[in-house]
């Protein structure tokens, strides 16, 4: 680290329980939307629960949880880039994501804390929510954010469908494929120098981001909000 650089690290948002950690780095590898649809079917009815006592009073709908695991997992910000444009120009389009709209997307990702805090644990939405934080902060890089926030070894392992210890591997100066890493009270990587190196693992899906200017505007300040 240079000079008195400072570090920014939002981290892991949920670390998984140490009884399912071995599922957990095992579905790391072959996470899919399907697999995520699969598991989050079954617990439409705690979900619901969920968001009734944060004040939503509307059906629960699967679809902008997928959606978000679409972005997550497959890089797709179609979803995003919607929601971004509903809320700069407040047209009011009936868009599949508006129950997040509605929401707010702290709240919507709060749901799933709150079902892990006290439901059921559930290595697909550990997973998907993980990866979703980790993949915000390299698109914001990518769009010219000066608000993205580092990232963990441990966040770059999902996004690269790479066991963490083999991704530590990689940041050792010297190595041909060198991960830049920044030493402070946690190990962290620079989202712009995380992304680069993603692009050469085969495992890594980089997000599609829009072209259009004022696309790629309203979708980077939607973003830094998040």
């Amino acid at each position: 680290m240079k000079g008195n650089e400072k570090v920014v690290m939002r981290g892991v948002h949920i670390q998984p329980p140490r009884y399912l950690k071995d599922d957990f780095l095992g579905m790391a590898q072959s996470i899919t939307v399907e697999i995520f649809k699969s598991e989050i079917e079954g617990t439409c009815e705690e979900l619901q629960m969920v968001l009734n006592e944060l004040c939503f009073t509307g059906e629960f709908h699967l679809a902008p949880y997928l959606d978000l695991a679409r972005y997550a997992i497959d890089g797709d910000s179609s979803c995003l880039l919607a929601m971004a444009t509903e809320l700069k120009t407040g047209r009011g389009a009936d868009l599949a994501f508006n129950a997040s709209v509605m929401l707010g997307l702290h709240e919507l990702m709060g749901a799933f804390e709150e079902y892990h805090s006290g439901i059921n644990q559930s290595p697909a939405l550990l997973l998907v929510m993980n990866m979703f934080w980790a993949r915000i902060e390299i698109d914001k890089s990518r769009l010219g954010s000066d608000l993205a926030y580092s990232i963990s070894i441990s966040e770059i392992s999902l996004l690269a469908k790479m066991k963490p210890g083999s991704v530590r591997n990689y940041a050792v100066k010297g190595h041909a494929h060198y991960l830049p890493t920044t030493e402070g009270e946690h190990v962290s990587v620079k989202a712009e120098n995380a992304h680069k190196w993603l692009l050469e693992r085969k495992g890594y899906v980089p997000t599609v981001l829009p072209k259009k200017k004022s696309e790629r505007d309203a979708l980077r300040l939607y973003l830094d909000d998040c």
